[in-house]
């Protein structure tokens, strides 16, 4: 399969809906007038974004021959503390 840049934005968008769409399928009774449930469910679509858009940043590297994988297992430079 040629990888496309249409295929790479596929990827991305199909890896953002799984988390939401897969709590959206266990959605408790009453869970659209729930706020916090509600922000896991964003929680999820931003998770799945940032999945999709980490494997997209990895074959398009890996295809120009460039290793990722050593900078992406730092944390940028904190230790979980954001200012």
């Amino acid at each position: 399969m040629k990888i496309t840049p249409m295929t790479i934005v596929l990827v991305v968008a199909l890896t953002t809906l799984i988390g939401p769409l897969t709590s959206l399928a266990d959605m408790p009774s009453g869970a659209l007038t729930d706020l916090d449930w509600l922000q896991s469910v964003g929680e999820e679509a931003v998770r799945g974004f940032a999945t999709g858009a980490l494997s997209a940043i990895t074959v398009v590297a890996g295809a120009y021959g460039i290793d990722v994988r050593s900078r992406m297992k730092g944390n940028g430079g904190t230790d979980g503390d954001r200012a």
